[in-house]
């Protein structure tokens, strides 16, 4: 039997109709797949940004308050003539500890001697006694001032 012309023209149509829908069907889905892919990228750059400013600015506000070594650890009452341990000054080094050793959990491991160079300067500071940490506190902190300012990742 012969199909008649119109008949195949429409059915030409209705696949050419359908075929187009799924190229633009599956074209879409590709862009917004894209499109989400970005969003989640942006968003986990966004975060580690935020997050390594906290802890940069956590790390230099701690090791900036780190007392005098003379002012460390107690004090005479006056009146009882006991030693008076200062747990203020010890949440400080605490705290200091703390954002300095988060700090070199997001530090890129890579074979930049600066960033080796701190992680061996944080292990060493961490292991001096509370009156030697204060002579290396300054020092750490513009260590860590120096990665802040270069760090692409908080920019």
């Amino acid at each position: 039997m012969q199909m008649d012309t119109g008949i195949i023209i429409a059915i030409a149509g209705i696949v050419g109709a359908l075929l187009s829908q799924i190229v633009s069907a599956y074209f879409s889905s590709q862009r917004d797949r894209q499109q989400w892919i970005q969003t989640q990228e942006s968003q986990k750059n966004e975060w580690l940004r935020l997050r390594l400013l906290e802890i940069y600015s956590n790390c230099i506000e701690y090791l900036s308050k780190i007392p005098n070594a003379n002012d460390y650890g107690a004090d005479i009452d006056p009146i009882t003539k006991k030693r008076i341990v200062h747990s203020y000054h010890t949440e400080i080094f605490d705290e200091a500890h703390k954002w300095l050793y988060m700090l070199l959990v997001f530090i890129p491991a890579g074979d930049e001697i600066e960033y080796r160079d701190l992680f061996e300067q944080v292990v060493s500071f961490s292991n001096l006694p509370p009156g030697k940490q204060q002579n290396d506190a300054l020092t750490l902190r513009d260590k860590v001032l120096r990665l802040a300012v270069k760090d692409p990742r908080v920019k």
